[in-house]
């Protein structure tokens, strides 16, 4: 293979690589900047607060049993409107 080929493909791997990787870094960021967005699944830190949160309240007012619902339950579970409709 020609020195110049070699150059010019690994220079648009690195364009590629470059571009995927801002794209990446950019989707994560716009995610985690819109933490009441439905598009995406509340992460495992924030549900894992909100049960204790729940847990800590229930545990302050003696209760001896609770229920959690998520508002994503459904969804985590693996359901959603088209699995329900679907035939």
């Amino acid at each position: 293979m020609p020195p110049v080929i070699r150059v010019v493909s690994c220079c648009l791997v690195a364009g590629v690589s470059t571009f995927q990787a801002a794209a990446t870094v950019g989707g994560m960021s716009y995610q985690v900047g819109r933490p009441d967005d439905p598009c995406f699944i509340t992460s495992l830190g924030v549900m894992r607060g909100m049960a204790a949160e729940v847990a800590r309240f229930g545990r302050d007012a003696k209760s001896t049993r609770a229920v959690v619902e998520h508002r994503y339950a459904e969804m985590l579970a693996g359901f959603d409107d088209a699995d329900s409709f679907a035939g």
